[in-house]
This record gives C-alpha cells, structure tokens and sequence, in this order.
C-alpha cells in the first residue's frame, strides 16, 4: 500500500517540478496529497497487516485522531493558543522567531515541505504538529456546540466535509493556533499527513 502512495507523489512531484514547484518526497518526508478516504483505507489495510504478522491483537485497529484527541496531543498539556507560547505575530520578530523552532510555516518554510523531525517537537515529543502539512482527523466537520463534551467525536453534520488540523508550510504563523479547524471534501486529496 505504502508503494502506491509513493508512486502517486512521485509522479505528483513530477507534475509540480514541471510546474516550477518543487515538493520533495521520501521516507523522511510526510505523506502528501492523501485524501481522507485513501487515509481511511490505508489505516485499514494497516491494521489488517498487523493483525496478520501478529504485532497487534484481534480487536485493535488503526485509525485517523479524533478532533478532540489531535488537539490534546498537539497542545501536549499547555493552554496556550501554540504550545510553544505566544501566538506568532508577523510584526513581532521574536514570537517569529520563536515559533519558527516548531512549525514548517511561512516565511521559514519557503513554501516547500521539510523532512519531519527536523525542528522541536512539542512537550510530549510530538513533532510537526502545526506547519509543514495538515493532517486530517476522524471527525466529519460540525459547528462546535455550546455543551460541555469529553472525548467528543463528530459522526454526523449537515455536510459531509471533513475535518483536518495543523495546517501546512504554506500557512503563515498566525493561522496556526492549535485550536484552529478547516475541513475539506473527504475525497479531495489535498497536501494532508496523516
């Protein structure tokens, strides 16, 4: 499965090469241009693979982060709008400068994709949860209610869009607070991690 995948940002990569961009692909890159539905498939066949070597027990799957559960990981304990601190602000060069420690965006990004792991992670030794790319969530995209929730998981809405997190390196530090949610059509490959 992991060979399709490749292929696909391959000849991705091909097209936007000679397009004049340049995305970079390989082990040490995120996966790219994934639509939920292939993520969905992906982490099926995932844990069907598994089952079958052995390395997970009968009744464990794999599967996309809840809403709720990408951003407890993202903020990793902290309250603040980033769990680096201060929310960047283009006119302040040290929050900038801050942040860009963290999180593929612009301008530190230069609109390209990075190698993970290759800036701090966050406390919990997460890295690249905000920046270089989205990442899509299991949970069909819906208003907020005003209803206190634990462990919410969005099954219906009024659509069928769905939610994803983090944003990419095309984004400018301002639009990466971690609380900050987009969705998009599940079968719609944008430059989404999972």
């Amino acid at each position: 499965e992991m060979k399709d995948f490749t292929a696909k940002q391959n000849s991705i990569a091909k097209k936007e090469k000679q397009n004049g961009t340049n995305y970079r692909f390989g082990d040490q890159y995120p996966m790219g241009f994934v639509n939920w539905s292939e993520a969905m498939k992906f982490c099926r066949r995932l844990t069907e693979a598994e089952i079958a070597e052995k390395r997970i027990p009968q009744g464990w799957h794999y599967r996309l982060p809840t809403e709720a559960e990408w951003e407890y990981a993202a903020r990793a304990g902290t309250s603040t709008p980033v769990f680096s601190g201060k929310q960047p602000d283009m006119r302040d060069e040290q929050s900038m400068t801050e942040f860009s420690q963290y999180g593929w965006t612009n301008p530190y990004s230069t609109n390209r994709v990075h190698e993970v792991a290759t800036l701090k992670p966050n406390p919990w030794g997460l890295y690249d949860m905000v920046g270089n790319v989205c990442e899509w969530c299991l949970d069909i995209y819906a208003p907020f209610t005003s209803a206190e929730q634990t462990d919410p998981l969005v099954l219906e809405g009024p659509g069928m869009l769905r939610t994803f997190r983090g944003l990419n390196a095309h984004a400018v530090p301002s639009g990466t607070r971690v609380a900050k949610r987009k969705a998009s059509n599940p079968r719609i490959p944008y430059w989404t991690f999972f």
